[in-house]
C-alpha cells in the first residue's frame, strides 16, 4: 500500500499554516490598505472631475460676462458718439443762429449809422445852401464878387467842418 512519509504531511500542514497566518496577518491587511488607497485615488479623480467641470463653468461663465461687458461697453461707446453728434450739431444750429443774429445786428448798425450820415450830410448841405443864400441875398453878383463870394463861402465851410 501506500507509504505515507510524515515529513511530507508536516510539511504540507505547515505550509497550510503558513498560508492562512500571512493570510490572516499579511494579505488581509494589504488587500484592505489596497483598497482603501483605490477607494481614495477614485475619491481624489472623481473630486478632480468635479473641480475640473466647476473651472469650465466658471469659465464659460467668465466668458459670458467678457461677452456681456464687450457689449455693453460697445453700446456705451455708441451712445456716446451719438450723444457727441447731437452735442455738435446743437452747438452748430446754436452758433448758426448766433452768426445771423450777429449779421442782422451789423446790418441793423450799418442802415442805421447810414441814416445818420445822411442826415449829417443833409444838415450840412441845407446849412451850406442857406448860408450861401444869405451870402448870396446880401451881395449884388459881379465877377470879382463871386469869385470873393466862393472864398469866403469855402473859407467858412472849410472852419465848420474843423
Amino acid at each position: 500500500m501506500l507509504n505515507l512519509d510524515w515529513n511530507i504531511v508536516w510539511t504540507i500542514v505547515n505550509i497550510l499554516v503558513l498560508f492562512l497566518l500571512l493570510k490572516h496577518f499579511l494579505f488581509k491587511p494589504i488587500t484592505e490598505m489596497m483598497e482603501s488607497r483605490t477607494a481614495e485615488i477614485e475619491n481624489n479623480l472623481k473630486d478632480a472631475e468635479d473641480q475640473k467641470q466647476k473651472a469650465s463653468e466658471l469659465t464659460a461663465q467668465y466668458e459670458e460676462k467678457l461677452q456681456g461687458a464687450h457689449a455693453e461697453a460697445a453700446q456705451i461707446v455708441s451712445e456716446a458718439r451719438q450723444r457727441g453728434q447731437r452735442e455738435y450739431d446743437a452747438i452748430l444750429k446754436t452758433a448758426g443762429q448766433d452768426a445771423q443774429k450777429e449779421q442782422e445786428r451789423a446790418r441793423a448798425d450799418m442802415e442805421r449809422e447810414r441814416e445818420e450820415m445822411l442826415r449829417g450830410v443833409q444838415e450840412n448841405v441845407t446849412e451850406l445852401v442857406l448860408l450861401t443864400a444869405s451870402k448870396l441875398s446880401q451881395k449884388e453878383l459881379d465877377e470879382e464878387s463871386d469869385r470873393k463870394l466862393v472864398d469866403s463861402f469855402l473859407s467858412e465851410a472849410g472852419g465848420d467842418e474843423r
